[in-house]
């Protein structure tokens, strides 16, 4: 098989490229302040971080579904459903994640919603869950529209974060 380029014990060209893609030079890795050896190459620590953070959430999925009802925590719907972490930066726990659908999903990473979209997770202001609650008015205070205001002002959500919600509208 001259020509063909590196097969490496998975069989593929591709594995080998996607392995080379994942290893980074130790050279690299060290003027970075970076890493962990395995397997005689080195792994990124914000890989690992990630890695980590994302397999404590799936630890939580079953009990969070239950919670939700298996149901979207901000629309009720069923297509696609995903933990979504309010607090990405702290260690993952029930109360920071939130089951949504891929439409919430997107609208807590920032795509803009029309109307009917926020009018059908306003209700989610109501729940005791800081991540459903929390989640759900920002992405409302976000539309500026003078109900979402209202619907912020009279929730039930921590009176920190609603001013600092309010304080932009």
């Amino acid at each position: 098989m001259q020509g063909h380029g590196p097969v490496n014990s998975f069989g593929s060209r591709e594995a080998a490229s996607l392995r080379r893609e994942m290893w980074f030079t130790e050279d690299t890795l060290k003027a970075q302040g970076a890493v962990l050896k395995n397997s005689g190459g080195i792994m990124a620590k914000g890989y690992l971080a990630n890695k980590e953070h994302m397999s404590a959430i799936q630890m939580l999925g079953k009990g969070l579904a239950k919670r939700a009802g298996f149901r979207c925590e901000w629309c009720g719907g069923s297509d696609d459903l995903r933990p979504w972490d309010y607090r990405p930066d702290q260690e993952p726990e029930e109360a920071g994640l939130a089951l949504l659908c891929s439409g919430c999903r997107e609208l807590a990473d920032g795509r803009q919603g029309d109307a009917h979209q926020l009018r059908g997770i306003r209700d989610a202001l109501w729940s005791d869950i800081p991540a459903v609650a929390e989640g759900a008015a920002r992405v409302l205070a976000r539309s500026r529209e003078p109900w979402a205001r209202e619907a912020i002002d009279e929730s039930f959500i921590d009176d920190t974060v609603k001013a600092e919600l309010l304080k932009g509208l």
